[in-house]
């Protein structure tokens, strides 16, 4: 969830909408809390609102602007979950906006300084620290136990100074491809069964190599 530190009455309200709606919504909103835990390709689409048939939520509703940066199938994959959860009506409406990746931190930094940021922003994990400055932590926002819902390494990777700052909306695997006869070939013979074997394999005693390593 993004800051500003304008303190006008506009300002004040939209912070108590802003309680109102993750006490609200929970885990519903809360998975598009500022963003991924692992890595994920760039693309953006264009900017514009597309929730909804109207562009708006109904009169009364809460409304919360979301910037995300995905593009082709994730930003159809985010688009229609925001859809399905309009749709259900409840009080609470979500104005997505798509930011070419880019631009995304650029226009997050100028938004929070001129007191314009969205609600919510979706962006990499790892950027958490670097991101802190202009968030807030949802400890407060979450139920007992949410911890426990999610994966050590996701979860660990959106804590900064012992705080959340972020909730993951989904994690990447990695795969490594080896060229088996090459390996072979520098006498090379790496033990896969953990990280720690695999990156400082046994080598031939008589000739010392290099150890072969992954890319990351």
């Amino acid at each position: 969830m993004t800051s500003s530190d304008n303190t006008n009455g506009k300002t004040q309200r939209t912070t108590i909408d802003r309680r109102r709606v993750l006490s609200a919504s929970g885990a519903a909103i809360a998975t598009g809390l500022a963003g991924c835990a692992g890595l994920t390709g760039g693309g953006g689409g264009s900017s514009g609102t597309s929730s909804g048939d109207d562009g708006g939520g109904s009169s009364g509703d809460v409304e919360i602007d979301y910037w995300m940066y995905f593009g082709a199938q994730e930003r159809e994959e985010m688009t229609a979950l925001i859809e399905e959860f309009n749709s259900l009506d409840n009080g609470i409406h979500v104005n997505e906006q798509g930011i070419p990746f880019p631009e995304f931190l650029n226009k997050l930094f100028t938004a929070v300084n001129s007191g314009n940021a969205p609600h919510v922003a979706s962006y990499y994990g790892s950027y958490g620290r670097h991101l802190e400055p202009v968030t807030h932590p949802i400890d407060d926002y979450l139920s007992k136990g949410a911890k426990n819902e999610y994966f050590d390494i996701a979860w660990d990777n959106l804590q900064v100074d012992g705080s959340t700052y972020a909730l993951p909306i989904d994690i990447h695997g990695k795969a490594l491809y080896t060229n088996d006869s090459v390996l072979e070939s520098a006498g090379v013979e790496p033990d896969f069964t953990d990280w720690e074997a695999f990156s400082t394999p046994a080598t031939p005693s008589s000739t010392r190599r290099t150890p072969a390593r992954s890319r990351s």
